[in-house]
Parts: structure tokens; sequence; C-alpha cells
């Protein structure tokens, strides 16, 4: 299969072989010198290349290099200017600021000292600055007194008034007054203001200045708020004439000094010592006297010299005059700062509050006039933004000026509130509307109050149509109400009732007959205190002041509860004074012939009014702590029926006890749960109209006196323990003494011991027969006799009453003891 080669063969074959190889060494060889040389080729190009490339990297570096260079210098030179631009500002703000404080109008305030931080809870103060007036007195006249200035006195009146009303600490309109750091004497005018406003316009600045113009006072009031760029400046009012205020100081003591120098002559004065004696009162009343008669005479005064020549009392005068100021002031600085505080933090305003407390002694009608037009220009422009502040806000103010001589004022505020009311509604008015007949029409029942303050103010103003009219409609309103609470009343329905007689009462503080039900339907609902104090508000807002009256408004026949409230009502009225007593009584009298029985309910207050009415009758009070009746026990012991009055203070005591008599009998636990205060009534009840012969006191010293009885031996049970024994006796005892057994027979036998624990010696009130265990023999026979029924003889004996069980005497004695063991402290105390 595989070719087999010769050697020869082999031979050749090798020949072959080493050609191949020397062929292929040649050809490598080739290769290699001309791999050699491409790769020389190559290192050299690489070096060029690289070679140009590190010089372009040169080149542009370089350039790179240059540019910033050229930018650092631009930017060198930029801050260099900028640098000596910010360098003059400064010199020229230092230079400005010099200039500002050369000028600066406040002594001791530097702007630093007004710009602070405050509290972002807490509106920002307004900062009011005070710029008073400087008058020159002596110019006037000939006279040469000085006059103290107006300044400290105006700053003090202001600051109390601030204090009051507008404290710096207030959490709503807080106002911070810096006074005595205004130079009036170097600086006013716009151009001080203006430098105030540019340094203080972050804070919310009021300046009120008063400017000396010959006779008058200029106020000008400048002010900004927080962060405002403009800033006002201007006249608030009219000048203020203060040489008139000082002159009606002058002519007031003149005309007073006038009453005394008629006192003077009457007592013979001549007429140089009265001359003497008024001093400059009399020289003042003299020109005065003496200018009126020139008027007389047609001569006007006001082209003369008279007014100069009056002498003016630097204390008396001036202080007029500086209280004058500063009730100015106070409007001023009021009326500003309400504006503020409205626009600022929607503060409603407070002096309209204040006007007429204000203005009681002074009154600047054009003041006045101007701050109403300042409020009411206000209340105009928030009304497209708050319009549902503007109709109680101009009602307010209304309210205010109401008393001032010219009510036109308050009347156009009444109608401003009116047509705002009726616009939030939706009302168009035409031209001449009726306002009364538009508000009809859309009526709500949170609208009631705002109707009640817009015809008060009507009436005070003097529209008495248009204020009766709004009362008309009112008072239907609560008569509407006032009829469904009676009818939701008849349904049973009080808690719905009180509510409408409420409404009626809220729309007309004089319903009487609102009040009254109101009370009956409290009274329904056990609310006692709160029925009194309804039928009291009744009396009190009602002109009615009698019970004959009270019977025409309410009912004829009124029932028990009620005349009892109406009757404590009439004696809590203020109004009536010493009458309201003699009126309750006729009250009470009435329920007296209603029901004899009567007693109120549980109300300490009422109640001790009703017993005051029983005490006057002679009758003994009878309170209870659980609100029992014992009027009835009383009747009957004062008619001396005593079996009925036994049988009724067992039921009281049952009712006190909360038992039922039908189906219950009183038990001997039952006597620890008698209140002190029943008990003792009951008690002195029974001693006071039975003459102390009856009464549990009564039965009670006699049960303690019963053990010392001696009774004769063959009524004692032989075998008998001592404390069982005289606990036999004692009962025994008490029961002969006071009546309720004799003894008819005592059968005795002889019965073993053992059997003794069976017998029962405390039950010996019925006839008994004891048994033992291990016999049907009887072994002892006790019988004691009782009355029949417990029947009293025609003459009861001493502590026979109150009996408050027939049918078991063991019963009674328990109860009696354990009433006698539990209230051992009252009993022994009336002994």
């Amino acid at each position: 299969m595989y070719k087999k080669y010769e050697e020869h063969e082999y031979k050749e074959l090798g020949r072959g072989a080493s050609v191949i190889a020397a062929f292929i060494n040649l050809v490598n060889g080739e290769l290699s010198r001309r791999a050699t040389a491409q790769l020389e080729d190559r290192r050299q190009q690489f070096q060029k290349e690289q070679g140009e490339q590190q010089k372009n990297f040169q080149r542009e570096q370089f350039k790179q290099q240059k540019k910033l260079q050229l930018e650092l210098a631009a930017e060198n030179r930029k801050t260099q200017l900028e640098l000596a631009a910010e360098q003059r500002k400064t010199a020229l703000q230092l230079e400005q600021a010099r200039q500002v404080f050369t000028n600066w109008p406040l002594r001791t305030k530097a702007p630093a000292d007004i710009l602070m931080k405050y509290d972002d809870d807490k509106p920002i103060p307004l900062n009011l600055i005070l710029a008073p007036p400087v008058v020159d007195y002596d110019k006037y006249g000939t006279q040469s007194k000085k006059f103290p200035p107006l300044e400290l006195g105006l700053a003090d009146g202001l600051r109390q008034f601030l204090g009051k009303h507008y404290s710096a600490h207030s959490s709503d309109r807080p106002i911070v007054l810096l006074d005595g750091v205004w130079d009036s004497k170097r600086y006013h005018g716009g151009g001080t203001i203006e430098l105030l406003h540019d340094w203080l316009k972050s804070e919310p600045i009021l300046i009120v200045e008063s400017i000396v113009d010959g006779n008058e006072l200029n106020l000008r009031v400048a002010y900004w708020g927080q962060g405002q760029e403009q800033h006002s400046y201007e006249s608030i009012s009219p000048k203020l004439p203060y040489w008139e205020i000082i002159g009606e100081s002058v002519k007031a003591r003149a005309l007073k000094w006038k009453e005394t120098r008629e006192q003077l002559e009457a007592l013979g004065k001549s007429a140089e010592e009265i001359d003497r004696l008024g001093g400059d009162n009399a020289f003042n009343l003299k020109l005065l006297e003496e200018e009126e008669q020139l008027r007389q005479h047609g001569i006007d005064t006001t082209t003369l010299a008279i007014e100069k020549q009056y002498k003016i009392d630097g204390e008396k005068d001036i202080t007029y005059l500086r209280q004058c100021l500063v009730t100015y002031h106070c409007l001023v600085a009021g009326w500003m700062a309400d504006i503020h505080y409205l626009v600022y933090e929607g503060v409603p305003p407070l002096l309209p509050q204040l006007l007429p407390e204000l203005t009681k002694d002074f009154h600047e009608p054009k003041l006045l006039e101007a701050i109403v037009l300042g409020y009411q220009k206000v209340y105009q422009v928030l009304e497209n933004e708050r319009p549902a502040w503007i109709p109680e806000l101009s009602l307010e103010l209304a309210d205010s000026i109401k008393y001032l001589p010219d009510r036109t004022w308050a009347r156009q505020q009444v109608d401003n509130s009116i047509e705002s009311w009726l616009k939030i509604r939706g009302v168009t008015l035409e031209e001449g509307a009726n306002l009364i007949e538009a508000i009809k029409s859309v009526l709500e029942p949170e609208d009631w109050d705002y109707l009640k303050k817009i015809g008060n103010c009507l009436s005070e103003v003097g529209d008495w149509e248009a204020a009766a009219e709004i009362e008309e409609i009112i008072n239907n309103k609560a008569q509407a109400y006032y009829n469904r609470g009676i009818t939701l009343a008849a349904q049973e329905k009080y808690k719905e009732a009180i509510e409408d007689y409420d409404e009626a009462i809220s729309l007309d503080r004089k319903h009487t007959a609102a009040y009254y039900y109101k009370g009956l339907a409290q009274d329904k609902l056990k609310q006692y205190q709160e029925a009194l104090e309804s039928y009291k508000q009744g009396l009190d807002n009602s002109e009615h002041n009698s019970f004959e009256q009270a019977k025409t408004i309410f009912q004829p026949d009124m029932a028990e509860e009620e005349l009892f409230y109406l009757g404590c009502a009439f004696s809590a009225c203020e109004r009536l004074g010493e009458k309201a007593w003699e009126e309750a009584r006729k009250c009470f009298q009435e329920l007296k012939k209603i029901n004899p029985n009567y007693y109120p309910p549980n109300n300490s207050e009422m109640r001790q009014i009703w017993e005051k009415f029983i005490r006057e009758l002679g009758e003994i009070p009878i309170p209870s702590d659980r609100g029992i009746n014992y009027s009835r026990l009383r009747n009957f012991l004062i008619a001396g029926k005593w079996w009925e009055a036994s049988e009724e203070t067992k039921d009281r005591i049952a009712e006190v006890v909360g038992k039922n008599l039908s189906y219950y009998t009183l038990k001997s636990y039952d006597a620890t749960e008698i209140p002190r205060l029943d008990l003792e009534t009951i008690d002195r009840l029974w001693r006071e109209y039975s003459g102390g012969r009856f009464g549990f006191s009564v039965q009670y010293n006699i049960y303690q006196s019963a053990s010392s009885i001696r009774i004769d031996d063959e009524y004692k049970v032989q075998g008998e323990n001592s404390s069982l024994r005289r606990k036999r006796i004692k009962r025994i005892n008490f029961g002969i003494v006071v009546g309720w057994c004799a003894v008819i027979e005592w059968d005795y036998e002889e019965y073993p011991q053992e059997s003794y624990e069976e017998f029962d010696p405390l039950d010996f009130i019925n006839i008994t027969t004891f048994n033992t265990k291990d016999s049907d023999r009887d072994l002892v026979k006790v019988k004691i006799g009782w009355w029949e029924e417990v029947t009293p003889a025609s003459d009861p004996e001493e502590g026979f009453f109150p009996v408050l069980d027939r049918e078991s005497p063991t019963r009674r004695m328990q109860f009696l003891e354990s009433l006698f063991d539990k209230h051992y402290s009252y009993f022994a105390s009336s002994i």
C-alpha cells in the first residue's frame, strides 16, 4: 500500500530538500533586509511627524497663554475701574450721610435705632413721631409772662391714650411713640419728610407735625406703610385757631369770676377790694363786658385789639390749650393707626368706639368731618377686596358719630352700610329706592342682629319712620318664632320650643311672654334654676310690674308651678325694688288657695323663697334633702288628725327611701337611708304641732328610760340571758308607757335548756308558741295583749305617735331602734 523507496531514491530526495532549504533561507534573508529598511523609513517618518507636532503644540500653547494674559489684563483693568467707582460712590455716600446727619431732624434717634427686627408672629408696630408746635406767646400783647412749652404735656397725654388703646405691646394695633426727638425749631416741611422716608421706608411711620401759622396751628400728617415707595404728606383739616382756644379759657374763667363778684358785692365789698381779689380775672371780665357792649352797638370787635389785651394764665389757659391739642392728636393718631392696621392686618377700626369719650370736652367739627370722610374713602377702596366687612364697618362708624350735632353724617353712613349689605346679596337698587323695603326681600336668620343695629342707629339719628319700619319687621319675625315655640311646646317638644323662644327673645328683649313660656318649657325639662332665670329676665325686661298685669299677659288661670316660678321671679326682680316681695307674696297666696299642700321642686334657692313665705304665714318650714313634699303632713298635724298624720309619715318615709308601699313594708334597715334633714323636718312637725307630745325624739327619750321601769317578776321569762332580757324589758316597758301594748296573760312552762336557742325572746309582740325540734309538744306559751290594730285611746299617751306599722309591732320596734341607732347624734342633741 505504501510505496517502498530504494536507497538511491532516498539520496535523491535528500539533495532536493537541501536545495529547498537553501532557497528558503535566501528568501528569508531578502525579506528581512526589506523589512529592516521599511522599519527604518517608518521610524524616520515618525520622528519627523513627531517633531512637527511638537512645534505645532508649542505654537498653540503660546497662543493660549497670550490670550489668557490679555484677558487677565482686561479683567484687572475692569476690576480696578469698578473698585474706583465703588470708592467714589462710598465717598459720595459718606458725604451724603454726613449731610443727612447734619440735617437729621430726630435729636436722639439715629436710623439704626428705628430699623429694628420684629417678631414675625405680631404686627410690626407703627412708629409715631410727634413734631409739636412751638408757640411764642410773648408776641401777643405787652405781657412778659413766660409760658411752659406744649411738648411735654402733649406727649404725656398722647402716651396715656396710646397706652390704653394702642399699646406698643398690643397684639393687633401696636403704636410706638417717639416723643421728644423732633427738633421743631430747625426742621419741618416736605424736604425733611422726604429725607426721613428715604432712610426709614422699611418701617411704618406716622409723623404728626404741628406748624404755627400766625394765630393758628396747621396740622400736617406724613405717613407711609412698611416698604412703601411713596409717602403722603398733607394737612388733614383746616387750621386750628389755637389763640381762640386760649381766649375761650380766658373768657370762661372771667365769666366764672363774674358769679364770684356778684357774691362779693352781696357781702358789701367795695369795687376796689373786689378788683384786688379778682386780679387778672377781674381785668379780663371788664374787657369781656366791654367787648360785648361794643358788639351790641354793631361794632365789629375782630378789627380791634381787644383780644391781645386779655391776660393769659400760664397754668390754666395753656393747660386748657394743651388738653385740646392732646385730644386733637389722639384723634389723628387713632384714625391713622386704624386705617394702617385695617389695610395691612385686617383689624377693624377702634377709634369710632372712642369718639364719644374723646370729644366730650373738645369738639372740632371740621376735624371730625375729615376723620369720617377718611374712613369712608378707605371703606370705598376696600369694598372690592373685602366687601363683607363694609356693612359692619360703616354701621359702627355711624353708631359712633350719631351723637354729633350734625346727624346727617351718621345717617349717610347707615345708608352706605345698607347699600353695601344689599350689594353683597346681589340686590340692584334703582335711584330713590326704599332701602328698608329692599332689606325685607333678602333677610336671613343670621341677619337679625345687623337689622336691630340698623334700627337702633336710625332711631338715634332721628329717622323715626325708618326705625319704626325696622322694628315692625323684627317684631313680626319675633312673633313668628314665639308662635312656633307655642306649637312645639304643645307637642311636648320642649327643647325645640326653647330654641324658638330664644330666637324670639334675641329679636325682642321685651317679649315677656316668650320669657314666660320658655320658663314653662324649662320646668317641664326639670331645669328649675334656668326656669327661674327666664321668669326673672322676663319681668326685668317687661313694662309690667304687678301680678295682676302678669296674669293678663300670660294666662288668667295659672297652674301651681307657673304661679310658684312667677312668684320667685317677682321676688328676684331688681327693677321692682321693695315692691318685689309684695308681688311675689300675691303669687304665693294664689298658689296656696289652689293647693294648700304645695311644695316646690328640689331647688335650694327657690325653696328658700317659698320658706320665707311659709314663715310669714306662721307655718313651720319643711325642707327636704330629696325634694319630698311634707305639706300634707303639716296640714294633718295642724288639724290634729294624728292617725292620718301617722300614715302620711309612713308614706313620706317610704318615698324618701325609694320604696313602694303597695307591695313593700318598711324594714329596719330602711331607717338608715333617711337623710338627717328629712328626719329633722318630720320630727319638728310632730313635736311643734302636738305640743311636744308626739314625734320620734319624744319616743327616743321614752325608749332610753324604759329599761329603768320595774316589771313584776311574773312577767319575766326565766332562763333568758341578761342582754336579751334587758332588750325584752326595754321593749315591753316602752310599749306599755306609750300605750302600744298591755299585758293580758303570761303563761310559762319549763322547756329543755338545749332548745332555748330556738326561742326568739325579741318576738314578744304577737301571741307566740315556740316548739322544740324533738317534739310537737308546746313547751312555752307567752301571751302579750296589744291594742286592737294599735288604735289609740281618745287621749293618746305621750309618744304614741307616729306609728309606722299597725300589723307588726316587732317590725315597728325594730324600725325605731334602727332609726335611733343611725341618727343617735340627732336624737341626743334634741333631748
